[in-house]
């Protein structure tokens, strides 16, 4: 679950439910409100559903339409971070187990051409040496720019 997908379901819920807004500010992934009680309808709709526990909304008064008592509800951006650490059974430790990766091809000065901490892989040059002791298969393919690749993939079960 994403901050932007959190932000457009509540956007989908506004219009759906007919609730009152004043705009949208897609880019911030943020509600406003011209009050209080514009905002009391929605906030009557958040008390009425279930909401997953990775999902932090920050509720604050900002200036709206020109009222000093305006509302503004922002999807936070730690929803990405408790979400991805939820996203697969035993988050922390394959994280750790990635993280330790990482630091020993690095303390033997291996130098990663890029990384991926969602797929849990390390692209290195072909010649490195990539000898690891955790679960792992690699795949050689090349760049764009044509330069040869191995990446390798660590092999967690979910």
């Amino acid at each position: 679950m994403s901050r932007a997908s959190v932000y457009t379901a509540l956007k989908y819920a506004l219009r759906v439910q007919g609730l009152p807004f004043h705009h949208f500010e897609d880019e911030a992934c943020t509600i406003a409100f011209e009050s209080w009680e514009q905002f009391a309808p929605f906030d009557r709709f958040l008390d009425s559903i279930s909401t997953p526990d990775d999902i932090k909304l920050c509720i604050y008064a900002e200036r709206v339409g020109g009222r000093s008592d305006g509302v503004a509800v922002t999807v936070s951006d730690e929803v990405q971070h408790l979400g991805y650490m939820t996203s697969r059974l035993d988050m922390p430790h394959k994280l750790e187990s990635y993280e330790r990766l990482l630091s020993s091809l690095l303390r033997r000065g291996i130098e990663p051409l890029d990384y991926d901490y969602e797929t849990f892989t390390v692209d290195l040059r072909p010649e490195d040496d990539c000898a690891i002791s955790l679960p792992h298969y690699i795949s050689l393919w090349k760049y764009p720019s044509g330069q040869e690749v191995q990446t390798i993939h660590l092999e967690f079960a979910t």
